[in-house]
């Protein structure tokens, strides 16, 4: 027993030692939060990027480019004092709109001009609706700014006399001789049209120029009758309503008071929506890139392998060891099944399973940080902080691959050493129990299981397998010799207590030419109880223990039939080969008489294989009478190198 204790306290420290590498191994804390900070800065690279480009698209340089224009002094002004703030700047052009419209309202509330700037205002409006959902634009109350009329008329004059520059007209909504609106005109060209927004009863007009004063024209023969009025040689005029169902569009208040300087021209209006058109279009550009660059296959990588990590974290989790693990065979077995299984490394493997995105071709155009290429197609380029990101990213990745490959070179060796501090705990205790067997069982096929994968570095883990085996195979050979011993002193003390079983007279003749620790005897009597032939002990281990594969060693072992059922039997080996036939003994049914004691010899050839060979044998009573798995041979077939190093 000093042996056993002293070899389990060197198990054990072996263990202790095994497991704490181990358990630094299964900290993933460190490539959780190096590849957050990977991710931060892949972003921030990201976000740079996107930054300079942003910057360039508003750049007057840029925009003269892309509109194929110099830009006016107004409009670079107006670039030069825009904010990102859309809804300002709408309010802003909508302003200068407005401003415009009043400035060409001229006359009094009653009678007035009409803005030429409908066409503009109609340019305007589909534009906003255009970009309101795109770019999130707040609701434009476009009835309270612009008020919709329909009492529009047309004035249209023609000039005859070409020497006449210069008119005003007077109009009356009553008969009296005071003037409800006058309004000069210069008449540039040949034909003129004068719009006026009429909200009151016109009654006549009367036209004077600077030598001249003109007759009455009546206003409703001029447009309900649509008569055309012949002033002499100077003037021709006609008017008429404009549609009803045509809108147009006034402002409030009139012009007069507004300073003309302060006002922008239809055609700067023009190119100021033009340019929001062009800004408007670049900032969805933006917003594409944006979407981009969040969905990108590499952003999207990063953000998963995080998520994934956390999960390899919690999958691989579990205690320090303490003292209390390794107290018992017991509590050894129980920190066996705490630790990783083959399922959990699947789920692990699976969550790295991301080569597909690290042979994610890198853009061809790698530009320096501080290169918009404006030009180019955002996901056909990279900065080079970005490639720099990725790489460090992409060599964390194949790092963590790597750690998982050490933690199950790790993990075997440290469930090959728990399974030896298991059978030496046992052989403290020199008890085998049918939980022992189980449990025992259970590590053995556990263990076997994380033999049949290999994750990375193929040589060290065929190395890690190789030694990692060696020790089960030393647990295995110890636990098979303690089980052996153990049954002995099992089946000896139950046939003792079978009062029925009488075992032969002289043990010398039980046992002649029999050697205790390797061969077999087997005791057949009938159970009164069951009014059966049974087999005593009732399964029985014919152990051949480790031999050299291919190495001809003529090993020889017995089984021993004591008949003791009180009539005369014929016994056979019935036997289903199912690997190498190594076991040879004899097919042929021997009589046993009554009392005495038959024999089969059972010659061992050498295995070709490096593995353990078991077989079950059932024996055939009067060939008609059938005891299964009465003896099971057993041997282990193994390498020279591997025997020295037993």
């Amino acid at each position: 027993m000093n042996l056993f204790d002293t070899l389990l306290s060197l198990s054990l420290v072996d263990l202790a030692e095994n497991y704490e590498n181990l358990y630094k191994l299964i900290d993933f804390k460190f490539y959780i939060d190096h590849c957050l900070e990977i991710n931060q800065q892949w972003k921030l690279s990201g976000k740079n990027f996107l930054q300079l480009r942003k910057e360039q698209r508003l750049n007057n340089e840029y925009l003269t480019k892309i509109i194929g224009r110099n830009l006016s002094y107004i409009e670079q002004n107006f670039i030069s004092k825009s904010t990102y703030d859309n809804d300002l700047n709408i309010r802003y052009l909508v302003e200068q709109i407005r401003k415009r419209m009043q400035w060409e309202q001229i006359g009094n509330e009653q009678i007035f001009t009409l803005s030429t700037c409908q066409i503009l205002l109609r340019k305007f409006f589909h534009f906003y609706h255009q970009y309101q959902l795109l770019i999130n634009l707040k609701p434009l109350n476009e009835n309270e700014i612009f008020h919709i009329t329909h009492q529009v008329y047309f004035i249209d004059i023609e000039k005859l006399n070409l020497q006449l520059h210069s008119i005003t007209m007077s109009i009356f909504n009553s008969n009296n001789k005071q003037t409800n609106l006058i309004i000069p005109l210069d008449l540039v060209d040949k034909y003129s049209r004068l719009i006026l927004v009429v909200n009151t009863n016109i009654i006549k007009l009367i036209i004077n120029t600077e030598n001249s004063i003109g007759t009455d024209i009546s206003w409703t023969k001029l447009v309900d009758q649509q008569q055309i009025h012949t002033w002499d040689n100077h003037l021709r005029i006609k008017c008429f309503p404009a549609d009803r169902n045509e809108c147009f569009y006034t402002v409030k208040g009139l012009g007069g008071s507004i300073d003309d300087n302060d006002i922008l021209s239809i055609n700067d209006l023009d190119r100021l929506i033009n340019i929001f058109d062009e800004i408007f279009q670049q900032q969805i550009n933006q917003k594409k890139e944006e979407f981009i660059w969040e969905k990108s296959s590499i952003t999207l990588l990063f953000k998963l392998f995080i998520e994934n990590l956390n999960k390899i974290n919690q999958l691989f989790k579990c205690s320090p060891l303490s003292d209390i693990d390794l107290l018992t065979s017991s509590n050894i077995y129980q920190l066996f099944l705490k630790l990783p299984t083959l399922e959990i490394f699947k789920q692990v493997f699976d969550l790295l399973q991301i080569d597909n995105q690290l042979s994610i071709i890198i853009p061809l155009q790698i530009v320096n940080d501080d290169n918009s290429a404006i030009n180019q197609q955002f996901n056909q380029i990279w900065t080079q902080n970005m490639e720099k990101t990725f790489q460090i990213g992409k060599n964390l990745i194949i790092d963590a691959q790597k750690r998982v490959s050490d933690i199950l070179n790790s993990i075997r060796s440290t469930k090959s050493r728990i399974i030896l501090c298991y059978v030496w705990a046992n052989a403290l205790s020199v008890n085998i129990t049918n939980d022992s067997e189980h449990e025992f069982s259970v590590m053995l096929s556990e263990y076997s299981k994380l033999n049949q994968i290999s994750y990375g570095n193929q040589s060290e883990s065929i190395k890690n397998i190789e030694e990692s085996r060696r020790i089960v195979d030393e647990a295995n050979q110890v636990y098979r010799t303690m089980k052996r011993r153990g049954n002995i002193w099992t089946d000896v003390k139950h046939l003792l207590d079978i009062k029925e079983f009488q075992i032969e007279n002289n043990m010398n003749d039980a046992f002649l030419g029999s050697q205790m620790d390797r061969d077999v005897h087997l005791w057949l009597i009938y159970d009164n109880t069951s009014n059966l032939l049974v087999c005593h002990p009732q399964f029985a281990i014919l152990d051949f223990g480790i031999v050299l594969r291919g190495v001809h060693q003529r090993l020889i072992q017995r089984v021993f039939i004591h008949n003791q059922t009180g009539k005369n039997l014929t016994v056979g080996i019935d036997r289903k080969i199912i690997d190498e036939n190594i076991f040879d003994v004899t097919i042929e049914h021997i009589p046993i008489n009554i009392g005495a004691m038959g024999e089969f010899e059972v010659l061992l050839k050498p295995p070709l294989n490096v593995k353990i060979f078991e077989e079950d044998w059932n024996l055939a009573i009067d060939k008609t009478n059938i005891l299964p798995n009465a003896v099971q041979p057993l041997v282990e077939g193994c390498r020279v190198q591997d025997f020295y190093n037993l």
